[in-house]
């Protein structure tokens, strides 16, 4: 709570004129998210703008029917995603390293990209394995709670991929 209020302010101070606060209506009890909502409204800039993302599920929209018609969705937008990784991936990786596959061994950058993709890779075997096997079946309680367990695995390593990626970002293509 503590950090989200600094950093809210910095960005206020240096002069945004938007913060993003995400959770703090639930979370921190009204006391609290009134003085974080207080001390953002006085570091704004006069026509801010403060946008609270919240989100509460309620009791009907838990269970195997929301599953059933929420996972369809995630998986089509989760495919156009994978699709246009697959295709802006290799492109930046032909920019920075050419036609010269030994750059994949010989430079940092190469060795870091390699270890990226072979984090990702099994994301996208468990991703694709859900769509095109589990998806099918998902209105079968045991296939309901694989499909759980395969996303929990997907989030872990996309974390993972995250994480690489920040690395990647921060080391020198070769020259």
């Amino acid at each position: 709570m503590i950090l989200v209020c600094a950093a809210a302010i910095v960005f206020l101070a240096l002069g945004y004129n938007l913060a993003t606060l995400g959770h703090i209506l639930h979370s921190e009890g009204e006391a609290r998210s009134r003085q974080l909502l207080q001390r953002v409204h006085a570091a704004m800039a006069p026509g801010g703008t403060i946008v609270i993302g919240e989100f509460l599920a309620d009791e009907g929209r838990r269970g195997p029917a929301v599953l059933e018609a929420f996972a369809p969705r995630v998986s089509t937008v989760s495919a156009w995603s994978v699709g246009i990784m697959a295709l802006s991936g290799p492109l930046i990786a032909l920019r920075w390293l050419g036609w010269n596959p030994h750059l994949l061994v010989d430079s940092s950058y190469g060795r870091t990209l390699m270890v990226k993709i072979v984090i990702a890779a099994p994301v996208l075997l468990i991703g694709g394995y859900n769509r095109y096997w589990q998806m099918p079946a998902v209105a079968k309680s045991s296939v309901r709670s694989m499909l759980i367990r395969a996303v929990a695995a997907e989030c872990v390593l996309l974390v993972a991929v995250l994480a690489w990626s920040a690395i990647l970002a921060n080391t020198p293509p070769p020259h």
